[in-house]
This record gives C-alpha cells, structure tokens and sequence, in this order.
C-alpha cells in the first residue's frame, strides 16, 4: 500500500517537495509571506534570508539566483501549512515563525 492509500480523507498527507503542484503551492506561500512582512528584499526556500533580490520577484526561477546576506540573524525559518479543498475551490496559507 502506497502512503496516499494510507491516508485518511481530509487527513495530512507527505507529499513530494519535487512535484510542480507542490512548488506552485510553495511559490504562493512565499508570496503571502512576502505581503505580510516589512523586509524589502527576502528569499523564501524554506529558510527565509535577507538578499539582493526584491519581493516583487516571486518566481523560484528568479529567487535560485539571489545572493543571499550571511548573518545568521536576518535569516528566519517558517513553517507553512496548507489547506487546500479543491472541489470547494478553497485554499488557506498560513505560516508561524519557528
């Protein structure tokens, strides 16, 4: 049995951080995050850091070649959840500092 078979409907489910669906679910949660924080320029993996590029370029594309600041303290890690009802057309991010 596979972990989806495994799985309780409605329930959490592990899921492949490779999988286009899961980095576009990543990309718009950079994207919250950027709209709810003061910094002018982050990079948001799952370690969010200071860098040279701006918020305003939210692509994975663009942000895979920023340069990021090496102090440990502009850097900051996040946990995000996703709840996500696709046949109700219903998507909620949130996010916690850790």
């Amino acid at each position: 049995m596979t972990d989806q078979q495994n799985s309780i409907v409605g329930g959490w489910t592990e899921q492949n951080v490779n999988d286009e669906k899961i980095k576009s679910l990543a990309s718009r949660s950079v994207a919250k995050i950027n709209a709810e924080s003061n910094d002018r320029f982050s990079l948001f993996p799952v370690e969010v850091g200071r860098s040279n590029c701006s918020k305003n370029q939210p692509t994975l594309a663009d942000h895979a070649n920023c340069a990021t600041e090496d102090n440990p303290t502009a850097r900051k890690t996040f946990l995000v959840t996703i709840w996500e009802k696709p046949w109700e057309q219903f998507e909620q991010i949130t996010y916690q500092l850790e």
